[in-house]
């Protein structure tokens, strides 16, 4: 949501549009941060980014994967 309090959408290639979320899935995750799942899963394990387990699946907030962009990666 922007600041003019309306949904902003982003297009994934095979799914469309889809909303701005809150908490993304690894699929997602790795989308947005242009990597590969086994480089997500090294940054998850070596704690350079954090997620939410949520039941059996896993996600990984917006924020922190801002945050670890603006930190540069977190000199990783």
């Amino acid at each position: 949501m922007n600041s003019n309090g309306v949904v902003e959408y982003e297009a994934m290639p095979d799914k469309g549009a889809v909303p701005m979320k809150l908490l993304l899935t690894i699929s997602e995750a790795t989308y947005v941060l242009a990597i590969s799942r086994s480089k997500l899963y090294e940054l998850l394990n070596s704690g350079h980014l954090q997620s939410v387990h949520i039941g059996r699946s896993r996600r990984i907030r917006m924020k922190d994967i801002e945050d670890f962009v603006n930190n540069g990666g977190d000199e990783y």
